[in-house]
């Protein structure tokens, strides 16, 4: 129930726009109404995206108008469980401090040297910071020293990653920004229409860069392993794209890698091209496929993978489910 009525009658205009899809049967999908076409442009393209937003627009068409055109989203409610997206932050945290402590102490080629005085040193960091951890969740006081342990986990084992490579790789960025609300901070990346005059403005937050001789390598942190298809995630090639523009435009070569820390391993996308030029063109190609059809009025779901509706916020708005069931039968 929305309590409060300025976003309830908010909500009402909005689900005005779906309203013709879902009065059909449930198999039966049709565009939105050209006069909706203003009110998707100025979701897509007069204002600046944040590049989670960009990344579910590859995830479903649905789950994007859903969330960030008619603006829903699952109200957050108080139990005996951290958020995931508490989780997420304060992991991230974490993995912040504990990197950057080990970049000022002479990088990774210096932790290989001595590893087990590297391992000891980021448990260090962890206490010290222990406070300010706690206090980046919102839950019971309880959850929070099983959290801690799987804190030292994640940290530990992250690390333990890459005190086990053998590349010349060093962190350099940490929580690299691109946004314009931020003074001080690097710009949004512009995706420019291929052969045309339209943008997609996207601002960001990265994870971590790495620098090498001859390339740069993007680390995104996530809770678990990733299965998207080529061309359907965003993510990774926008992070690239500014990490060339940004910190290393010579480079030759780029990587990128998601770091699922549920499961404690580097999972690379693989394909990413390794030409900063190529991977920039797949990604403009790419955004503006799934930009044009949103644009269009088809908002259809189209998960992928189609396990996103387990997790998904909006199942019983869209009603896949029951579609496949009755296409089944």
């Amino acid at each position: 129930a929305v309590h409060d009525p300025t976003r309830a009658a908010m909500l009402r205009q909005r689900l005005q726009l779906v309203a013709p899809p879902l009065a059909r049967p449930p198999h039966v999908w049709t565009r939105l109404s050209v006069a909706n076409a203003p009110v998707m442009e100025r979701v897509l393209l007069a204002s600046t995206l944040s590049a989670s937003k960009v990344d579910d627009l590859g995830k479903c068409a649905f789950r994007f108008f859903a969330a960030h055109v008619l603006g829903l989203a699952r109200e957050r409610a108080a139990g005996l469980f951290v958020e995931p997206r508490d989780e997420g932050s304060v992991a991230h945290r974490a993995l912040e401090l504990v990197y950057r402590d080990l970049a000022a102490r002479g990088g990774l080629r210096a932790a290989r040297a001595h590893p087990e005085r590297a391992l000891q040193r980021a448990r260090e960091v962890l206490t010290v910071a222990e406070a300010d951890l706690e206090s980046l969740v919102e839950a019971h006081p309880t959850l929070w020293p099983p959290l801690r342990r799987e804190l030292t986990r994640i940290v530990l084992g992250q690390l333990q990653v890459d005190l086990g490579e053998d590349g010349d790789y060093e962190p350099v960025a940490f929580e690299h920004r691109f946004d314009e609300r931020f003074e001080g901070e690097s710009a949004p990346l512009v995706i420019g229409e291929p052969g045309g005059s339209r943008e997609v403005r996207v601002r960001g937050q990265i994870d971590r860069i790495d620098r090498d001789a001859t390339g740069v390598r993007v680390i995104d942190y996530k809770r678990q392993r990733i299965k998207r298809s080529a061309g359907r995630h965003f993510q990774l090639p926008i992070y690239t794209a500014v990490a060339v523009r940004d910190l290393a435009p010579e480079a030759v070569t780029v990587v990128a890698a998601w770091a699922p820390w549920r499961e404690v391993h580097r999972q690379v996308c693989k394909d990413l091209p390794s030409e900063p030029r190529d991977g920039a063109a797949a990604l403009a190609h790419d955004v503006w496929r799934r930009v044009d059809r949103v644009l269009s009025g088809d908002i259809s779901p189209d998960p992928d993978p189609r396990t996103l509706c387990a997790s998904c916020d909006f199942g019983a708005l869209c009603r896949i489910a029951s579609i496949e069931s009755e296409l089944e039968d």
